[in-house]
């Protein structure tokens, strides 16, 4: 199994904050016997997400988004992820 780790955010991107959520899912994951396609930092952008999330969905059988500091009320992320999915929020 391929995987692909997404990680969210400005404060990636400018070096205010370490990648330890990519660090922490590779290990974790390569433990597990999933090999890592790719690792990708990405900045708070919806065009920008949904455009990886197609190029993952192509060659990795496992996508894991993580980043920023949790949802808020204009979390860009959820919202993206949501229309991407074709899914409403807060459904089961």
């Amino acid at each position: 199994m391929k995987a692909e780790i997404i990680s969210v955010g400005s404060s990636l991107l400018t070096g205010r904050a370490v990648n330890e959520n990519a660090a922490f899912l590779t290990r974790e994951l390569t433990a597990l016997g999933i090999t890592i396609a790719e690792a990708v930092m990405i900045a708070e952008e919806p065009e920008k997400l949904t455009e990886t999330l197609k190029r993952a969905e192509k060659h990795a059988d496992l996508i894991v988004i993580t980043g920023g500091l949790g949802p808020d009320a204009d979390d860009s992320v959820k919202t993206t992820l949501s229309k991407y999915l074709k899914k409403a929020i807060g459904s089961g």
